[in-house]
């Protein structure tokens, strides 16, 4: 649906580039929140389930917000230094065509964003934990 309605509108498979991106992401923060609210349900004795949206409340409110930041600044560099190449979304050869592998290096950067963003966040959960439990009990009732 987005795609349909962006202005200028990318070309599909750069479309389907850009969301391939997210997905993964998607699927390896969902993977860290489970090992993390697993992690912290057995070492502190106290409800996963909490730990899970807690971990999800400060992805969305805190780390995306700080991962958008880091990347920008990443794309800045890029854009200043180079290589040109590894700005996000650019993914097309002086000759037009698609370049897989520069999808993969980007792919790459921004992982590694995101594994930046959680690793802070996760410091940040472990020196808060008592008030982050408390916050996340209060907003499910439990």
């Amino acid at each position: 649906m987005k795609w349909r309605f962006e202005r200028p509108q990318r070309k599909f498979e750069v479309f389907l580039l850009d969301v391939s991106k997210q997905v993964f992401s998607s699927a390896l923060v969902h993977f860290i929140n489970l090992a993390s609210a697993v992690y912290l349900d057995r070492s502190l004795y106290a409800n996963g389930c909490v730990w899970y949206f807690v971990l999800y409340l400060t992805d969305t409110l805190c780390i995306l917000p700080l991962c958008f930041v880091m990347l920008e600044g990443a794309d800045y560099y890029f854009r200043k230094h180079g290589p040109k190449r590894l700005i996000s979304g650019e993914y097309f050869t002086n000759s037009g065509d698609i370049d897989y592998e520069t999808w993969g290096l980007q792919a790459g950067i921004w992982l590694t964003v995101v594994m930046v963003g959680k690793s802070i966040q996760l410091v940040i959960q472990m020196n808060t934990r008592k008030y982050m439990y408390a916050l996340g009990k209060e907003c499910l009732r439990l």
